[in-house]
């Protein structure tokens, strides 16, 4: 997929059965907020090319059209699914799976479709340190 940053409203990230969502405020000059009722906001310094990231997981190739077991490339369950959630209403879900031998990509796959490709190892594990380690800012925002 391709999108552009400014097309995503929310981002929900689950890594080994954790989940972290995030929002973009309206109200706070699309500041992006935690989506857990705190409106704690994220930390800038942390975030800031976080939605460019999700603008698409610069796939290096299609390894396969179709697969047959997605649990032979740790896509079943995934170890880590990235939801995003467009301002079209439209929703996307990258399923992140295993390593490959070489240990510089993952297998991936985009929910809905059957194809099995290859995302640099660097994508995953950006964004599922979201989840490992909450960019958090210190204070919430007051309404």
């Amino acid at each position: 997929y391709n999108i552009h940053d400014d097309d995503i409203q929310r981002i929900s990230i689950t890594h080994e059965g954790e989940t972290l969502a995030f929002i973009k405020s309206l109200e706070e000059g699309f500041q992006w907020l935690f989506d857990d009722g705190t409106d704690t906001k994220v930390d800038l310094n942390r975030w800031g090319g976080i939605p460019l990231l999700l603008t698409g997981p610069r796939s290096r190739r299609i390894l396969e059209e179709r697969i047959d077991d997605p649990k032979d490339y740790g896509l079943d369950p995934p170890r880590t699914v990235v939801e995003l959630s467009l301002v079209d209403g439209r929703k996307l879900s990258v399923r992140i799976g295993d390593k490959t031998p070489d240990g510089t990509g993952n297998y991936g796959q985009l929910a809905g479709f059957p194809a099995l490709f290859l995302i640099d190892v660097s994508w995953g594990e950006v964004l599922s340190r979201l989840v490992t380690e909450p960019p958090a800012a210190s204070e919430p925002v007051t309404s």
